[in-house]
């Protein structure tokens, strides 16, 4: 898996140098190729920073022996607002490796970032309102989540609030999860600073089998999250990026652009695979989480209702579910456009050679 990895790594670094030399600044790894808590379903997470529109092109997502790979652009401008922790993807920036970089200029642009978010996290006030934010939107989805009757909207938005009080937490612990969703139970059990009994708690929020219990279960946590850090929760017009998305209808579809969506969740999918067959049913819960919001935001008229299926003590229905799932959205690109598999890295080669630069 290392070696197909870095063989992949490798392929990107060249196609950079060769067929973008001055449009992309920075080209950064990050997650558990830098964390070493990769399994045998791991990719790699990469994205580039663009220095010229005309890089956008090297943007792609593909899939290889069955796991996707998404290399994606990310701006200087939404670095900005991770150094800010203005998005859950603050590990992008805070653990994350520089792999090419066009100058020295790029490099030291992305270090002053990272000591902005280092003195962002030291700062008591900012801090103190980070979490207060957090704190304010789990509220307000639990009001969404009291006027919800069904049950895979329900834990839906569960999930949601889960997200926001895990944030919170870590927030009041001047920290975040640097080693992403993967780990994030894990590290939160090990916070100091942590609301009596909000371990449990989150638990019998994933555990809840009916409606009423979610609700019930969802309103102690967040007023004992609440009670504990002493936070105003008046609600403004603070908006947040990453609501829980309910189901929409949506027009005509954009097949090629499914397909690309296809590559960047097929990893989602293979990590619910993964904590199903290893009986991990916090995460299997919060990946499908993330993977409903997508499905819910890009194909709700196919109404996926993952969620539903998920049981704690037995996770085998959440795996048939997303399989069932999985093979209907397949079918359903395929109508329209074709998905980009490669059984291995010597296929992947040959099908995407890279142009050699001209020497003058």
């Amino acid at each position: 898996m290392k070696r197909k990895n870095e063989s992949i790594l490798h392929w990107v670094i060249e196609k950079i140098r060769n067929e973008y030399p001055d449009d992309v600044g920075l080209l950064i790894v990050y997650g558990s190729y830098i964390t070493g808590n990769d399994g045998p379903l791991s990719d790699i997470d990469f994205y580039f920073v663009p220095n010229k529109e005309s890089s956008l092109s090297l943007g792609r997502t593909f899939i290889i022996e069955g796991i996707g790979y998404d290399l994606f652009p990310l701006s200087w401008e939404r670095l900005e607002g991770l150094a800010s922790l203005n998005e859950n993807l603050t590990p992008l920036l805070g653990n994350a490796r520089i792999a090419w970089c066009q100058s020295e200029k790029d490099k030291k642009r992305f270090i002053v970032l990272r000591r902005k978010l280092a003195d962002n996290l030291s700062d008591d006030s900012f801090m103190e309102q980070k979490t207060e934010d957090k704190l304010k939107h789990a509220c307000d989805l639990q009001i969404k989540l009291a006027n919800s009757n069904s049950l895979c909207d329900c834990r839906l938005l569960a999930g949601g609030v889960l997200l926001d009080l895990a944030d919170a937490v870590a927030y009041k612990n001047r920290t975040y999860f640097h080693r992403g969703l993967k780990e994030q139970y894990t590290d939160l059990k090990r916070m100091e600073n942590l609301p009596d009994g909000f371990i449990e708690k989150y638990e019998a929020v994933i555990r809840s089998n009916t409606i009423i219990e979610i609700k019930r279960n969802c309103m102690t946590l967040i007023m004992s999250t609440i009670n504990c850090f002493s936070v105003n929760t008046e609600r403004d017009n603070t908006s947040f990026r990453d609501s829980p998305s309910l189901p929409k209808t949506n027009g005509d579809p954009d097949y090629l652009m499914l397909a690309e969506l296809y590559g960047e969740i097929v990893s989602t999918f293979n990590k619910v695979y993964f904590c199903c067959e290893n009986n991990n049913p916090i995460l299997a819960f919060l990946s499908t989480v993330c993977l409903q919001n997508v499905l819910n935001e890009e194909v709700g008229a196919l109404r996926f209702d993952l969620l539903e299926c998920f049981d704690m003590l037995d996770l085998s229905g959440l795996f048939k579910a997303a399989k069932a799932a999985e093979s209907k959205l397949i079918r359903f690109i395929s109508e329209g456009a074709s998905i980009k598999r490669y059984k291995n890295v010597d296929e992947f080669l040959r099908d995407n050679p890279i142009k050699q630069k001209k020497h003058t």
